[in-house]
């Protein structure tokens, strides 16, 4: 094992990379680290509270009943299936698409050595995500409980040892997936797949909750929960079986179902560990390729590629192959921006069809279309949908990363900026507008054609559309170059996989709360207008506010970007 664990050093430390990229400024890079590990503690703080209520407010829901355990063992599984879910992608990541197995195929090294020392590392950063959902959770059901000093110990045990099986699940997928799929074996196949997968399960679980949640009969929900065979709870321990011992274990602090949970935990990674040895190394042999279909190019092909263009507009094109040819960026930058809606739309229709018997009383189709006319003609109506289309827009531009990793993105090969004949100025701005095009595909679209749909059905007004598209367009570009900011600021270079450089960059938090603080100044300040102001005019000044902001970050953002670039090594 004292292999095992020097190899899982070095992985660690070499094959993930810092958080952050190279930066000459030790001390303004330990500055960054700090603000940034506060600001995401002080975002936390209120799900993590909401999570401690839950626990306790359980516990005592539950207890008069006879069945305070039942927290923890939803509580338990939640955070297997979220490890799960997020396990998927950096599985497929550690162990298929990073650059160090190339150099570890040749050594001297056992398939189980490699694939436990890989194991661990992803296990190390799903602790993090265990801590968060998990960790409020049982403290908040010890406490509750007035849980003993078995209760604390088990329940460090038991956040230590519960992301285990999840993340075995996780690696069998992954391994059994290149076995299968021998001819396919490339980066843009297992990523796409990978992902996908992690969506169908993330969707799965969305619908479920909308399905819950239009449950109004509490007998329902409790047969849901509770129901010997067809509970919700007996349907998922049938995925992790070892779960009712970590549960037992912690209700009743006994040590002889921690002991059996512990020690299934070691049959599980024992088996695992064996298959990875027969199975691992046969299919992680060709990785490092990427699919591609050569063919001639016809006479019309080649004269567009010879057609003369702008400078920018070359960049731009450039960025734009670059995002949507490499699986891993469009997958993690772009493809929220254009699948937003089904994450609202998935919930709201399973949720109708759960809520049963509420068809009854129900208005007819004219009427609901006169009522909500009615209701849209009211100012305060139209404020909110300005305010709504507002808050969407934000989170789009939040949840995408084009703009906060465009320089990350570029790697060791940085310097390619440096040596085209092309000012930084203006890769800037090229880079920039990648982020801004997306974003404007991904909420212009949506809201020009809900607008519409809304004037010819509602009789909306016309003004209500046309003020939301500008606010909507003008947050996009703000966002983007905000987003911008902070990549050009400490941008991360080293990484070994495409991977590293989008989900375990750092800039994309920062850039996150950058956005989100400076939209909640706005919306404060529209807020403070409307008391003294018509809605119109509250609307003109929100757009004249955003048009300023975007005109002030066009000339600077550049301005800094050159200076900072031409300070990066050569």
């Amino acid at each position: 094992m004292s292999k095992v664990w020097t190899l899982t050093k070095v992985l660690f430390k070499c094959g993930l990379g810092s958080s952050f990229g190279k930066n000459n400024k030790k001390t303004s890079s330990q500055t960054v680290r700090i603000i940034l590990v506060v600001l995401v503690g002080v975002c936390m703080l209120p799900y993590i509270f909401m999570l401690y209520m839950a626990g306790a407010g359980g516990y005592e829901l539950l207890a008069p009943a006879g069945q305070p355990g039942l927290v923890l063992e939803l509580g338990a599984y939640v955070g297997a299936l979220v490890t799960l879910i997020f396990g998927i992608p950096m599985v497929i990541s550690v162990f298929y698409l990073s650059a160090d197995i190339e150099k570890l195929i040749p050594l001297p090294v056992k398939p189980w050595w490699v694939v436990c020392a890989k194991f661990l590392v992803v296990l190390a950063y799903e602790y993090l995500m265990t801590i968060v959902f998990i960790g409020p959770l049982f403290v908040g059901y010890g406490v509750a409980s007035g849980g003993g000093v078995l209760y604390w110990l088990f329940t460090v045990l038991g956040i230590l040892c519960l992301p285990v099986v999840p993340l075995v699940y996780a690696s069998v997928f992954a391994m059994l997936l290149m076995r299968i799929f021998r001819r396919l074996k490339n980066k843009d196949f297992l990523t796409i797949v990978g992902t996908m997968f992690g969506l169908v399960i993330g969707f799965s679980i969305s619908g479920l909750s909308g399905y819950m949640g239009g449950m109004e009969d509490s007998s329902a929900m409790q047969a849901l929960l509770l129901e010997k065979g067809n509970s919700l709870a007996g349907i998922i321990s049938g995925f992790f079986p070892n779960f009712r011992f970590l549960v037992r274990g912690l209700a009743d602090e006994s040590i002889l179902q921690m002991a059996l949970f512990l020690l299934t935990i070691a049959a599980v990674v024992a088996a695992f560990l064996w298959l990875a040895q027969k199975i691992y190394f046969s299919g992680v042999v060709g990785m490092g390729e990427s699919a591609s279909r050569a063919r001639r190019m016809t006479k019309e092909e080649s004269m567009k590629l010879n057609r003369r263009s702008t400078v920018q507009r070359s960049y731009l094109k450039k960025e734009w192959r670059q995002m949507f040819r490499t699986p891993i960026y469009f997958l993690n930058c772009a493809l929220m921006t254009f699948i937003w809606p089904v994450f609202f739309a998935i919930p709201l229709v399973l949720g109708l069809s759960g809520a049963k018997g509420s068809a009854e009383g129900m208005p007819s189709a004219d009427e609901l279309i006169e009522g909500l006319s009615q209701m849209l003609a009211e100012p305060a109506v139209q404020g909110i949908i300005l305010i709504v289309v507002f808050g969407i827009t934000v989170f789009i531009c939040s949840c995408s990363a084009a703009a906060s990793t465009a320089v990350s993105r570029e790697g060791k090969g940085y310097y390619f900026m440096k040596y085209i004949p092309v000012p930084y100025e203006v890769q800037v701005r090229a880079k920039v507008h990648l982020g801004i095009v997306i974003g404007w595909l991904g909420t212009l679209l949506y809201v020009l054609i809900a607008g519409v749909m809304g004037i010819v059905l509602l009789g909306l007004n016309p003004l209500v559309v046309v003020f939301a598209l500008v606010i909507s367009a003008l947050t996009v570009v703000m966002a983007n170059y905000l987003q911008m900011l902070v990549d050009l600021s400490n941008p991360k270079l080293t990484w070994d996989n495409e991977q590293i450089a989008v989900k375990q960059n750092m800039n994309v938090m920062l850039g996150m709360v950058l956005v989100l603080g400076a939209c909640l100044v706005l919306g404060a300040a529209a807020f403070l207008l409307y008391a003294v102001l018509p809605l119109y005019a509250v609307a003109g000044v929100m757009c004249v506010l955003l048009a300023a902001a975007d005109a002030a970050l066009y000339k600077l953002v550049p301005m800094f970007g050159a200076r900072k670039l031409a300070e990066l090594e050569e």
